[in-house]
């Protein structure tokens, strides 16, 4: 039988960002989108705050990086105000919309500006993250008076994902000295040595998941050992993500509390008050999902999946999120497959339905969800390889061989290697396939079982060049 290499698949809903510009808040795509949502805070004057767009600031990898910029109104020619700066830790430089053009972080900039803050955001290059945020110090502290920016008096924030890289950076020697506090919302990073001069507020989320919390909780621990001016709120009923998706007042409490840590560390005293934030069940199905409460998600997700609703690919996701959370992977296949007939050119669903198919060997669906697509430059090795592989299972080895090529040829693992040289063999394509075979090998292969039995590979082993090659494999147990 045919044998790939194909890591266990996380289902990881996606999360699409809303393009548009910081002046004014955009719908969202669906009541689904998470990034659709602005902060659960507001306050009074984000109408009139100004935004500086695509700025650029740094080409450390190769590329214009860029920022965006949100002042408070009325800010004079010389002026200097105090900034929070939000930091990117994922590599989003070159994306079609970057972290900075989410409106969670759209509208935390525009609070922030509407308190007397600047606010800024600049992207990071994949490649070289922390080259990206150096970059982004480096161009504050030179242009900071051009922007508006008193640089002795700077904040920071990072959350969920983020904090992985941002959080390091900032514990670095290449951190600005200027940095007087930094926000930390559910997230964490690994530390060699804590600063004693950098006030950090962490912030745990008490319903996010329990690898989460277990780091969020031994990085306190280890703050506290190293005598780190550090201060641990934890917020037991708040999922993940709850300045965008939970309206509570316990959420609110934190996030005032985040506010009064800059204003108390930078230099501001003013407190306006407030406003409501919006209420919706769509929001609190996210909140739902985000707190690890995915039955009562799922729910709501499942009573509006039908009507218009099945046009909206972001419901599906989030539903399929809920499911594969509830231990139902067929039935997470079967909303990605909503979602993929809903938005059939949204490529990451089809992927991740591909993916999860591909574990469940549904073969057929796999190839309907790729083929496609199967010319798309943005489709990887894993892509490929599955795709191929789907091919093999469905006696299509003609068919296979072009995306297991290119699959090796992007850097595929020993898997699409031994893969390629079964749907050469089937295809005659003998000495091919031995090269392919030798690949394998060269890459790790070391299945010395499937190697004599599959039957995949029967047309080579009456050829002499089978049994030597064999017999560098160590006699062990098929993987899995």
């Amino acid at each position: 039988m045919t044998r790939f290499s194909l890591p266990l698949v996380t289902l990881l809903v996606a999360l699409p960002a809303v393009a548009g510009s910081l002046a004014a808040t955009s719908p969202p795509l669906s009541i689904h989108d998470p990034t659709g949502y602005a902060l659960v805070w507001s306050e009074p004057g984000v109408e009139r705050t100004i935004a500086r767009e695509d700025l650029v600031f740094g080409r450390p990898a190769g590329r214009d990086l860029r920022l965006d910029l949100v002042a408070p109104a009325g800010l004079a020619p010389g002026e200097l105000r105090p900034a929070v700066v939000f930091l990117s830790g994922l590599g989003d430089a070159g994306e079609k919309r970057p972290l900075r053009r989410w409106e969670i972080y759209r509208s935390w900039m525009r609070t922030l500006a509407a308190r007397g803050y600047v606010a800024v955001m600049g992207e990071s290059d994949r490649e070289d993250v922390a080259g990206s945020l150096t970059a982004l110090f480096e161009h504050l502290s030179a242009h900071g008076r051009e922007l508006g920016i008193d640089t002795t008096r700077l904040g920071v924030y990072a959350c969920s994902a983020n904090v992985t890289a941002a959080l390091p950076f900032l514990m670095s020697d290449a951190a600005a000295a200027p940095v007087r506090a930094a926000v930390i919302f559910y997230g964490a990073g690994e530390i060699a040595t804590f600063r004693r001069d950098l006030p950090v507020l962490l912030a745990i989320a008490g319903r996010d998941t329990a690898a989460l919390l277990e780091r969020e909780r031994q990085l306190a621990a280890d703050a506290a050992a190293a005598g780190a001016p550090w201060t641990l709120v934890h917020a037991p009923e708040l999922p993940h993500a709850f300045d965008l998706v939970d309206p509570s007042s316990e959420s609110r409490a934190v996030i005032g509390q985040a506010l009064a840590f800059w204003d108390g560390h930078l230099g501001r005293t003013a407190e306006p008050a407030p406003l409501d934030p919006e209420r919706s069940a769509a929001r609190q199905a996210l909140a739902d999902l985000y707190g690890q409460r995915f039955e009562a998600a799922h729910e709501y997700l499942n009573q509006i999946a039908d009507g218009e609703a099945r046009r909206d690919g972001q419901l599906w996701r989030n539903l399929a999120w809920a499911r594969q959370a509830m231990g139902s992977s067929v039935g997470a296949m079967l909303a990605l497959e909503q979602a993929v007939e809903a938005e059939p050119d949204d490529l990451d669903q089809r992927r991740g339905f591909a993916k999860l198919a591909g574990r469940l060997a549904g073969w057929t669906q796999v190839d309907d969800a790729l083929s496609p697509v199967e010319t798309s430059a943005e489709l990887d090795a894993v892509d490929l390889g599955l795709l191929g592989l789907a091919r093999l299972h469905l006696g299509r080895p003609e068919a296979a061989v072009a995306p297991l090529e290119r699959a090796v040829a992007a850097g595929g693992e020993a898997g699409s290697h031994y893969n390629l040289a079964c749907a050469l063999a089937r295809t005659d394509r003998v000495d091919e396939a031995f090269r392919a075979l030798e690949g394998a090998l060269a890459a790790g292969f070391a299945d010395a079982a499937a190697l004599a039995s599959d039957p995949d590979l029967a047309n080579l082993r009456g050829d002499p060049r089978f049994a030597p090659l064999a017999a560098r494999l160590d006699a062990a147990p098929p993987s899995e």
